[in-house]
């Protein structure tokens, strides 16, 4: 945290599909063990699997101006499609699989596998793709204060950024159906209101110990206090269909923390 505005990051899930057919690919691995070869990220900047070898993620480093996070965002961009298209595949900035039939995606490891063997068929076909806003807090008990402040507004942000209309072929009638899939798991939704992160921390640990989450990191709450950094994590919009739409998200979450502050 500084005296300016608070710090923002934009973590963007993407599809990666066959150019020819749109049908879902599962080339993740593939394209992280190539991606470095296209090009450097910026400063901070990651890239991650998902959940499924279908899904890619990349995340921005820290930025303080909406200039310095479009360009970190357009160079991950820039380097995802190189290194998909040199892997024949495609990167899809949509928030559910367009293409028809897809295919069988492969079974998860580890962490994944955990979530597949807890939620079973609701999980089994969830390709949903989100763009998730960091903006920094000074500390966790501000965080929560903050979330408290949120609800009333993430139907907005999420109307702004519906980008998934589209199931596997078929036009589902919403704007977002991975909002529609992702209000299936436990802990979807708002967030309750919480006096403090020690009351946070309590309402988590009761979800994860009777089993209606995986871990910790596993709420689907749209706001919430990060559990890996010093922010508040927004998880209520569709993956951008542009850069400009992502920083346009970032932006207003920021607005929305600093008048939370307030």
């Amino acid at each position: 945290m500084s005296d300016g505005p608070p710090t923002m990051g934009v973590e963007e899930e993407f599809l990666l599909v066959n150019p020819r057919t749109g049908h879902a690919s599962a080339c993740a691995e593939q394209v992280l063990a190539r991606y470095r070869h296209h090009g450097p990220l910026p400063d901070g900047a990651k890239i991650h699997r998902e959940l499924r070898l279908t899904q890619i993620e990349a995340a921005s480093g820290v930025c303080t101006t909406a200039g310095e996070l479009r360009d970190q965002l357009t160079a991950a961009r820039r380097v995802l499609a190189g290194a998909a298209a040199a892997e024949d595949c495609a990167l899809l900035a949509t928030g559910t699989p367009l293409g028809p039939g897809a295919v069988e995606p492969p079974a998860a490891t580890g962490r994944y596998a955990e979530i597949d063997a807890a939620y079973g068929a609701v999980v089994a076909d969830y390709e949903a793709c989100g763009c998730h806003v960091h903006v920094g807090v000074a500390d966790p008990d501000t965080a929560v204060g903050v979330v408290n402040h949120l609800g009333h507004w993430l139907p907005t942000l999420l109307a702004l950024s519906a980008n998934s209309p589209f199931d596997h072929g078929r036009d589902t009638g919403y704007h977002s159906w991975r909002m529609v899939q992702q209000s299936r798991f436990p802990g979807s939704g708002v967030a309750p209101h919480l006096p403090d992160h020690a009351a946070y921390r309590r309402a988590v640990g009761t979800l994860v110990e009777c089993g209606a989450l995986v871990d910790p990191d596993q709420t689907f709450w749209l706001a919430r206090p990060s559990g890996r950094f010093p922010t508040v994590e927004f998880r209520v919009a569709d993956t951008a269909l542009t850069v400009d739409h992502a920083v346009l998200q970032a932006l207003l979450s920021r607005a929305l923390v600093r008048r939370a502050l307030d």
